[in-house]
Parts: structure tokens; C-alpha cells; sequence
């Protein structure tokens, strides 16, 4: 019909630009003065970033521009005492966007609503906005953020646009990471680590100036698992959910606006991603593949544990490590969790 959509879904991997994207076309909509150029032959738009609308963005108060995150139960009607919970809360979709989408812009001729982790939403809230999505007013336009494209009901996917992102190659997020600093075997390490997600990898790395140096705890996993006997678990698991506890303590400082509770998640689960790369290496070295490695820094380690179990041993420790990390949505104690996935990787 040559009309733009209404609603897209932009999914793909954590960490490959995919806010910055929403934010970038939100700021083209609203611009009172898109720029237009050529782009192999078709036309390029883009904000002009001189006009009102786009200096009122850049200092992150437009009033026609809404980012959504689950954080925002605190602030609907009845979450005084409510805190972030997993899950996209139903009161946050009806009263920041369902009910927000009719209002008409304030200063531009649009409204763009940005919804982050849409892959949160459940039936029940992803049902409330069908509506909305299918029949928002014209100067509406709304985009949902997600890692998990096959959390998205169909009838959701069916009303948006679907934009898919891809990971970033290996060597463009090593040179990031070159040039904010890190060194080259570090950079490799989390470049591979982060499996394309130049955000992800860039935030790791980044835990060294808060006081927390990530790749010397991923040094000490290395060595503990190598070296690891069943009389030292406890010990081990303890040590494994202290590292989490000091990671996610830092992570505060660079992402406050995330709840504590889900940062605590994310430092454990990147912890047991941590072991998971490793034993990635034990089947790469039984298949005698040596230039993939994730731990290439410490490779006699990685095989000296190589030694100890076959490819097909090491893909079943893996499937045990991804079982562990659904333990840790539910509450369930962080020691308790690593002690049993210690036994299951002796």
C-alpha cells in the first residue's frame, strides 16, 4: 500500500542495537525536518537533528516519545508497593500504552512508544493490546524490543512488522572493544563469549572500571573446573555465587534503572555462561577444531578437562548448565544452584 507500519517487533540477540535502532527512527518520525538522501538508488531518510524535536530528544525529555520496561510497575495506579517482577505486568501495557496511545502528540506531529523485552509480555498482556496494535491512530506508532521472538503469539506477530536483527561479526566487536581499551586476548575472549552481542560484550568488559574484573573471575572458573574434585564443590559453588553477587553489586552502577533482582539473575546466568563456553571448548578440542575457541587464552587447561569426558559427555554437561539457568528465575538459593551443577560437571 506504500504506507509505513504501525507497529513493528524488533527481534534478535541481547546487545545488537536494536533499542538504538528504535530510538534512531523514533527520532526520524518525530523530526519536524527529516533529512532525505539517496541510498543505492532508493530514498534514505533521517532526522535533521537541528529542530526542536530532535534537541528536546537528544536530551532525553520528549514528551511524544515513551519507552515502556516492566520497571514501570512501580508507577501505575496500584504498584506502590509492587516491585519488578519477571513477567511485563498487565497494569504496565494498559496504563503506559493502551491508554497513552490515543493521546494526541504535544510537539510533534507523531507519538512513538518503545516497548523493551516484549519477549516478558504473556498471554493475558499481549491479548490486552491486540487491539491497539491492530487500530492505533495514525500519528501512533509502536515498537516492540524482543530476544525471544517465539515468546510472541502469532496474533501479535501478525499485526507488527517484524524487523529480525543479526549478530555482529567477531572482528568489528573486537575493535570496539580495542578501542575502549581492552586488550586483544581479553577482546577476542568476549567477543566470542558475547556470541555476536557487541552490547554484551562491551558491558563485561566494562565491569573492570566499576572494580570488578570479569575476565579474571572467567581466568579463575577456567582453573576451577580444570582442577575441580567432588570434596571441593562447596567450596567451588560458594566461591561461583559470591563472583555473581559482586558482578551483579557492580552492575547497579552501569544499569540502574533495571531492578536489582534481575540483575542478580544476569550476573549468575553469566556466570553459567561462563561454564558453558568452557565446556563448548572440550567438545571443540574432540573434534580437534582449535581456531573457535572461546578460552584460547587458556587452552592447556581446557584440555587437560577435555581429557576427562568425550564431545558427547560435554554437550550433556552443557544441556545440565542450561537446566541450572532455569532455576534461577524461580527464586531458588544461588549456592544451592551451582552445588548441584558442580556434581553434574565432576
Amino acid at each position: 500500500s506504500g504506507r509505513e507500519p504501525h507497529a513493528y517487533i524488533f527481534a534478535g540477540p541481547e546487545g545488537v542495537g536494536k533499542f538504538t535502532t528504535a530510538r534512531e527512527w523514533a527520532k526520524m518520525l518525530l523530526c519536524k525536518s527529516p533529512a532525505e538522501s539517496q541510498h543505492e538508488g532508493k530514498p534514505f531518510y533521517d532526522s535533521c537533528g537541528q529542530c526542536e524535536s530532535c534537541r528536546v530528544f537528544g536530551a532525553d525529555s520528549h514528551p511524544d516519545f515513551h519507552t515502556i520496561s516492566k520497571e514501570l510497575v512501580v508507577y501505575t495506579k496500584d504498584g506502590k508497593n509492587k516491585k519488578p517482577g519477571i513477567d511485563m505486568p498487565i497494569d504496565v501495557v494498559r496504563e503506559f500504552l493502551i491508554e497513552k496511545a490515543v493521546i494526541r502528540p504535544s510537539l510533534s506531529d507523531h507519538t512513538v512508544f518503545v516497548m523493551l523485552e516484549a519477549e516478558r509480555l504473556n498471554q493475558y498482556s499481549q491479548n490486552a493490546m491486540l487491539k491497539t496494535l491492530e487500530e492505533p491512530p495514525a500519528f501512533c506508532t509502536i515498537i516492540l524490543v524482543c530476544t525471544r521472538l517465539d515468546r510472541m503469539l502469532p496474533t501479535t506477530q501478525s499485526r507488527c512488522r517484524t524487523v529480525v536483527f543479526g549478530s555482529i561479526r567477531e572482528d568489528i566487536i573486537i575493535k570496539k572493544l580495542q578501542e575502549a581499551g581492552v586488550m586483544t586476548t581479553e577482546a577476542r575472549y568476549w567477543a566470542r563469549f558475547s556470541q555476536g552481542s557487541l552490547g554484551v560484550a562491551l558491558t563485561w568488559s566494562k565491569l573492570a572500571s566499576e572494580g570488578a574484573n570479569a575476565y579474571e573471575i572467567k581466568k579463575r572458573t577456567v582453573e576451577m573446573l580444570a582442577r575441580l574434585k567432588i570434596e571441593d564443590v562447596v567450596d567451588a559453588a560458594e566461591q561461583l555465587a559470591k563472583d555473581a553477587s559482586v558482578l551483579a553489586g557492580l552492575w547497579d552502577k552501569i544499569d540502574p534503572d533495571t531492578s536489582k533482582s534481575d540483575l542478580g539473575r544476569r550476573a549468575t546466568k553469566g556466570v553459567m555462561r561462563m561454564l558453558c563456553c568452557i565446556l563448548n571448548d572440550c567438545m571443540q578440542l574432540g573434534v580437534n577444531k582449535v581456531d573457535s575457541l572461546i578460552n584460547s587464552d587458556q587452552e592447556n587447561l581446557v584440555r587437560d578437562l577435555a581429557r576427562r569426558f568425550d564431545p558427547e559427555e560435554a554437550a550433556l554437561k552443557i544441556e545440565a548448565v542450561y537446566k541450572s539457568m532455569d532455576w534461577v528465575g524461580a527464586s531458588v538459593n544461588e549456592k544451592l544452584i551451582f552445588e548441584e551443577l558442580l556434581f553434574n560437571l565432576i
